[in-house]
């Protein structure tokens, strides 16, 4: 049986991560993003730690009409089951002066594209005996609110409402499968630096979105969607307690985004010793 991962922006961040979940667990994975040079360095580190396993990469931008759906095509035929997952995104900061162009930009890129792939895939999959995993990097401003997000928001927000049509559309088909991952603040450079001066969140580890991710494709799960952060406070939205939450935890959220399962990872998580370890 042949299982692939296919992962828009994958070459990098949390893309990457999602990438060695899949790895960890035998299933090989082709990298989508724009850089060819971010690609082949991370096909190299992933080929000597996983030499058993096909690493392919592509130079693709998502946004692009077309070059996704060619991939997808390209390996339809040798595939037993397939994971897609939509990850490519942009985060930009609320700029006045730069409003209307910024908010185009990140449409294309964070809601059109990912729904366009998605759509083509549920299309070629459906009526088949082959797997389709489609899974979906979205964010928890869809149920939270933080300032200097007026452009992001919206593009995550209507990916979101897109992909709850979607998986109303196909609830009834026994080879496809929808997963809704929610993270919180994740560690970049930017991420943790922003942490240290107050201003963002506690980041969690980019591991523990890997983890996460071939959790949810691969084992039976209270619900399909999780929201997954280094909670440092209390969630006010959810009506949860820090207390209940500290550290790298996992929330299992129903559809109208109420708690029913939490699970934590690791109460006990220092994003700053972390990065520096890394």
């Amino acid at each position: 049986m042949k299982e692939l991962a296919i992962i828009t922006g994958g070459s990098k961040g949390i893309g990457k991560a999602f990438a060695e979940g899949f790895l960890k667990n035998n299933i090989s994975v082709y990298l989508l993003a724009r850089t060819q040079s971010e690609l082949e360095k991370t096909q190299q580190e992933f080929q000597n730690k996983y030499p058993d396993l096909e690493i392919k990469i592509a130079s693709i931008d998502a946004t692009s009409q077309g070059d996704v759906e060619q991939v997808i095509d390209e390996e339809f035929s040798s595939l037993d089951t397939l994971y897609m997952i939509n990850n490519a995104g942009v985060w930009l900061p609320f700029n006045k002066e730069t409003f209307d162009e910024d908010l185009d930009s990140s449409m294309s890129i964070n809601y059109e594209s990912p729904k366009r792939i998605a759509e083509y895939a549920l299309r070629k999959f459906d009526g088949t005996p082959k797997k389709l995993y489609l899974i979906t990097n979205l964010s928890h401003i869809v149920f939270r609110d933080f300032p200097g997000n007026e452009v992001y928001k919206p593009t995550k927000m209507a990916l979101w409402k897109a992909t709850s049509s979607q998986e109303h559309q196909y609830w009834n088909r026994n080879n496809i499968f929808f997963y809704q991952i929610y993270p919180g603040v994740v560690a970049s450079d930017f991420a943790v630096e922003e942490y240290k001066k107050g201003n963002f969140d506690a980041p969690t580890s980019l591991e523990s979105l890997g983890d996460l991710v071939a959790d949810l494709a691969l084992n039976e799960n209270p619900t399909n969607d999780v929201y997954i952060a280094n909670f440092q406070k209390d969630v006010p939205e959810l009506g949860l307690k820090k207390e209940d939450i500290q550290g790298i935890t996992r929330i299992y959220l129903t559809k109208d985004f109420k708690p029913k399962e939490i699970q934590r990872i690791n109460p006990e998580f220092d994003i700053v010793d972390w990065f520096e370890k890394n």
